[in-house]
């Protein structure tokens, strides 16, 4: 009788402490906006300063000019601070539930900046994964599990099942010394279940970025090599991703520019690749990077549209919207808006990675 009565006395009391807890917590999280002096009633984040980039510009690579853009005079802003307001301006149909939960709402942003720096020299690696990529992400693992065992200890994966049949996900778990996790499907719009329109990508990258302030993104077509100086680069930066080939302005759909109110002729840029990112969540990150990254990828007919499969495969036509890109095409246009002549400060050398599609 006695342990009977002992045990209903504990399950009270770890209820009533788990509602402390959860309500103790939304109230930390709601009252940030006011501590840090954030204005509920702008959109706008004021960041205190800008990116930390140093004055070094580089002419645009792309030399070969587009037909129809042959009048066009570039309407980037002459300063970051100016091309930093435009990416805030940015309008998305989106759910205010979908932001709160990814803490992108002007409140997360201030709480999620506003934490002291976990002070770690690697990130969290994540990586998001499905039958038809399995093969391929077991080549990666090998390398990753290498890292762990001989250069760092304390490396922390996680991997996000976006199908994944039973028997592949039972093999993982017993190769993989890390953390797996089912992507929350149920909970984003319907779009989001399209695994190729890859809108699931910004989306995992900024769910870890609540429980960690340095993430590593990658595809499982990466194989890394020469990580650290470029994680101390990314650190200072805040942001550094491969250099694609090709063009914006050819390889995104003109429904994605046109959501943007963005010119597509002035995109005639190298690609910034998607599979590889390396990212420091701060302020300024949060705002002018993830939030439109994964507000485009929450609205359907942004990062993803109907009909989207059809513009998958990219031609050698050198004309614009040719064929989409999804996240790696978002991506590219919010960095090139940011910093244009500067962004190959936040490009990584060849020497930190190298992408291999289809190796085991």
């Amino acid at each position: 009788m006695k342990k009977a009565k002992y045990f209903v006395f504990c399950l009270v009391l770890f209820a009533v402490v788990s509602v402390y807890l959860n309500i103790t917590t939304s109230l930390d999280y709601n009252i940030w906006g006011k501590i840090v002096g954030v204005r509920k009633n702008e959109e706008i984040i004021q960041c205190a300063k800008e990116f930390n980039l140093d004055s070094n510009v580089q002419s645009n690579e792309n030399t070969k000019r587009l037909g129809e853009c042959k009048a066009n005079i570039p309407g980037f802003r002459s300063s970051l601070r100016e091309n930093m307001n435009f990416v805030s301006k940015y309008k998305f149909n989106v759910s205010k539930s979908h932001l709160h939960r990814l803490m992108l709402d002007i409140e997360g942003i201030a709480y999620l900046s506003s934490q002291p720096g976990q002070n770690r020299k690697i990130p969290t690696f994540v990586t998001g994964l499905s039958d038809n990529h399995y093969g391929e992400f077991l080549g990666s693992l090998r390398i990753l599990n290498e890292m762990k065992r001989n250069k760092y200890p304390k490396m922390k994966l996680i991997v996000f099942e976006l199908g994944l049949s039973m028997k592949n996900s039972i093999k993982i778990r017993q190769l993989c010394n890390c953390s797996i996790r089912k992507f929350p499907f149920e909970v984003y719009p319907q779009h989001v279940r399209n695994l190729v329109g890859f809108t699931w990508k910004p989306i995992i990258i900024q769910t870890v970025l609540q429980e960690s302030d340095f993430v590593l993104w990658l595809d499982s077509s990466i194989r890394l090599n020469n990580t650290d100086p470029y994680f101390q680069k990314a650190k200072q930066y805040g942001f550094q991703g491969l250099k694609g080939d090709g063009s914006i302005s050819v390889r995104t759909n003109h429904r994605l520019f046109d959501v943007l109110g963005e010119n597509p002729c002035d995109f005639n840029y190298p690609e910034a690749q998607g599979g590889l990112v390396l990212i420091a969540r701060s302020c300024l990150t949060l705002t002018f990077i993830m939030r439109p990254w994964v507000s485009c990828a929450l609205e359907y007919g942004c990062m993803d549209f109907p009909n989207s499969k059809n513009y998958i495969s990219c031609k050698n036509d050198w004309k614009l919207s040719v064929c989409h890109r999804f996240d790696q095409s978002v991506l590219g246009i919010i960095l090139t808006r940011l910093f244009n002549k500067r962004r190959h400060q936040l490009e990584l050398g060849q020497d930190f990675a190298r992408v291999c599609r289809g190796c085991l």
